[in-house]
């Protein structure tokens, strides 16, 4: 039998290896290789509170500190008590000012009735006063009248003399009116009165006639584009209408292009002689061929007429039909549509 037991750390442990057998017991002391890192172990619990430990020696003293800022001033303490001893007299000061005049003292108490005066002298007889002066009225001695603001009265008998511009013949005055004063100064704005009852409705204003027709307003910006409305159903199909009526017939379309060649058809029956057609333009040159074999010499033939200049061809390379061509003229088509 054998029993391993590992020890130590992980990195390079020493290895006690134990063989157990009836015969042999050896000790076996070994290094191992390092084993893979173990899992990491759950936190264990926090240990309890050591004991206090003893009280350390007294530090030596420090250094003296450095002299603090100086203070606010302090608030005025309380005043002393008054001194039981009397202090020497002051100088005599300046003479004050006179002072503002006291205010009026209140009215003294009526005094006793005084003893009955002397009777006057008769005094001169009174006016009558006959109001507002009028020119058809006669106005004697002592009447009194107004006019324009002033009074005056009679020294004499008269009809029809106005007070304001006689020369003092018959009329005097009594209380001339004085001159316009100035403006006096704006009274302050009073406070606003309280609001009055409502009125009752008023009768029904007649209509007024209709206004001219303003101008036309400026036209407005775009709006917001609506949203696409939802499509609707499919509606049933109509009954089928009348046929209308043949339309007028439509204007010659263009030429169209070139079709392309089609397979060659069967050979036909040999058609009639056709009339012989009119004489087609002149071909392009064709290419130099090679030279025959002199031929025999022939007969010499009739002088022929003679012929018209001959034209050379123009020849047109464009994608287009060109707008006129005279007869003889090529058009080689480059658009590429047959």
């Amino acid at each position: 039998m054998t029993l391993r037991l590992e020890l130590g750390d992980p990195n390079n442990v020493p290895v006690v290896a134990l063989d157990w057998s009836p015969t042999v017991v050896a000790l076996q002391i070994g290094v191992g290789l390092p084993g893979a890192q173990g899992v990491q172990g759950d936190t264990g619990d926090t240990g309890d509170i050591g004991p206090t430990g003893l009280t350390g020696t007294t530090g030596a003293t420090g250094p003296e500190g450095v002299t603090g800022l100086t203070g606010p001033q302090g608030s005025v303490g309380p005043a002393g008590a008054d001194s039981t001893i009397p202090g020497p007299i002051g100088v005599t000061g300046v003479a004050g000012a006179t002072g503002a005049a006291g205010a009026t003292g209140a009215a003294g108490a009526t005094g006793s009735t005084g003893a009955v005066g002397a009777a006057g002298s008769v005094g001169p007889a009174g006016l009558t006063w006959r109001a507002t002066w009028d020119v058809a009225v006669a106005y004697f001695i002592d009447d009194a009248v107004g006019l324009s603001g002033s009074s005056y009265y009679a020294v004499s008998t008269s009809t029809g003399i106005d007070p304001s511009s006689d020369d003092g013949t018959h009329w005097q005055p009594l209380a001339v009116r004085g001159a316009t004063g100035s403006t006096g100064p704006t009274g302050s704005t009073g406070s606003t009165g309280a609001t009055g009852p409502s009125g009752s409705q008023g009768i029904q204003g007649v209509d007024g006639p209709t206004g001219a027709t303003g101008s036309a307003g400026a036209t407005g910006s775009q709006g917001i584009q609506g949203t696409t409305g939802l499509t609707g159903s499919t509606g049933a199909a109509g009954a089928a209408g009348d046929t209308g009526p043949t339309g007028a017939a439509g204007a010659a379309g263009a030429t169209g292009g070139i079709g392309p060649t089609g397979a060659a058809g069967a050979t036909g029956a040999a058609g009639a002689a056709g009339a012989t057609g009119a004489t087609g333009g002149i071909g392009p040159t064709g290419a130099t061929g090679a030279t025959g074999a002199a031929g025999a010499a022939g007969a010499t033939g009739a002088t022929g007429a003679a012929g018209a200049n001959a034209v050379a061809p123009t020849v047109f390379h464009t994608a287009t039909q060109p707008g006129a061509l005279a007869i003889g003229d090529i058009w080689i088509d480059t658009s590429g549509v047959y």
